[in-house]
């Protein structure tokens, strides 16, 4: 079932061949969706102290970094480059993260597991056609699932199909009733009502109105993250 998270991981991991080495992970990932912010001693022995999302919930945090790309030009009279600039969400853990000695940890896969600028095109690609398949994994504590669309959904180059698709996806799936948005997903409404494309800010307007019915809204951190 879980495939499809780990494409980034190392090849070499694999699931735990028998029920009884299984059947820990399991209560592990009962625990914190039913606690997403709770922390478990008593599961410390299972990973080390740095595997995200076992023993307590991992801190990732979050800015908006200013970037730039310089292009020659030559088919330009008078115009020798051209510089583009432009602003990206960059998400990241605060810290050291250990991969999961098995892909049964769905919460610590993607922490564990970074986009880099080499293959986050083949991440983009992946995620925007398997993402209604993942959140159907981790419908009560999609917060990981969440900062992996926030990253690759502001890459540069936005307007192409792959982040435009993961955006509204992941805008999609917080229509429904449920519990009040943590930070990914206030982030996820802030970045679609201030998106580029006018059928994702519609798209997230439509949440914003919808998740003051629910109460799921949470204002202040809505207008911090705007």
């Amino acid at each position: 079932a879980s495939a499809a998270v780990t494409e980034t991981l190392p090849a070499d991991t694999a699931a735990p061949p028998t029920l009884a080495a299984v059947l820990p992970w399991l209560w592990a990932v009962a625990a914190r969706t039913r606690h997403p912010a709770g922390e478990f001693a008593a599961l410390a022995y299972l990973a080390p102290p740095d595997c995200a999302n076992v023993v307590r919930p991992y801190p990732i945090g979050w800015e908006i970094v200013a970037k730039s790309l310089t292009r020659k030009i030559t088919w330009k009279p008078g115009v020798s480059e051209e510089t583009e600039y432009w602003l990206e969400l960059q998400a990241q853990p605060l810290g050291p993260v250990a991969a999961p000695p098995t892909p049964v940890a769905l919460y610590s896969l993607y922490p564990a597991a970074p986009v880099s600028e080499q293959y986050r095109w083949h991440a983009l690609s992946t995620l925007a056609t398997t993402y209604d398949y993942l959140f159907a994994l981790l419908p009560q504590y999609p917060a990981p699932l969440h900062w992996r669309a926030l990253t690759l959904a502001t890459m540069h180059n936005a307007g192409e199909s792959g982040p435009r698709d993961i955006l509204s996806r992941a805008l999609r799936e917080l229509l429904a009733p449920g519990p009040a948005f943590d930070e990914p997903a206030t982030l996820l409404l802030a970045v679609g009502l201030t998106y580029q494309q006018p059928g994702v800010r519609a798209l997230a307007l439509e949440v914003l109105l919808v998740a003051i019915d629910h109460g799921r809204l949470v204002s202040a951190a809505l207008a911090t993250a705007l």
